[in-house]
């Protein structure tokens, strides 16, 4: 199942591996106070998403938008790629669960290592705020980018790592 939590918690629970140390290493880089990367997220706009190549098996993708009612949201997972989904300021819900559970409706992969899921109320909600991190594998269905009261502005940094 996902892990979650603090970043600065998760140092012994992260998966180990090249590529996951050089993901971990991005996500510190993120969440330093002044640093080039942290600033460059933070100059997106509302609505904007920008994928950033960093290496064979690792991209980043920096988003700022709303949160969204979970009608709005889509279940998902992915085959290929793990997600380490890293909240650099705002608050969000993140629902979570076994992929088993879930009735797959739409398959983007492999083009897009996508798949859709229907609807599922079953799942545990996760509450993210800054600084936290949240790392799903093939086996995490989840629903990113839920509002908690009111919609309101995230700015996230998504590093997929590939498997």
């Amino acid at each position: 199942m996902a892990i979650f939590g603090p970043a600065t918690d998760l140092q012994n629970q992260w998966p180990k591996g090249e590529r996951w140390e050089a993901a971990r290493e991005i996500v510190l880089r993120y969440l330093t106070e002044g640093s080039e990367e942290r600033e460059q997220a933070f100059s997106r706009t509302e609505g904007e998403s920008a994928k950033l190549d960093v290496s064979d098996g690792i991209f980043l993708i920096e988003e700022a938008y709303f949160t969204k009612q979970p009608a709005d949201v889509r279940w998902e997972a992915h085959r290929e790629w793990a997600d380490v989904q890293v909240i650099l300021a705002g608050v969000e819900r993140m629902d979570v669960a076994t992929v088993g559970n879930l009735k797959l409706v739409e398959d983007l992969s492999p083009q897009r290592d996508m798949l859709y899921f229907e609807s599922y109320e079953e799942g545990s909600a996760l509450r993210l705020e800054a600084g936290d991190v949240a790392i799903y594998l093939p086996v995490d269905g989840h629903r990113p980018g839920l509002q908690i009261g009111k919609a309101e502005l995230v700015r996230k940094l998504v590093v997929k790592v590939r498997l």
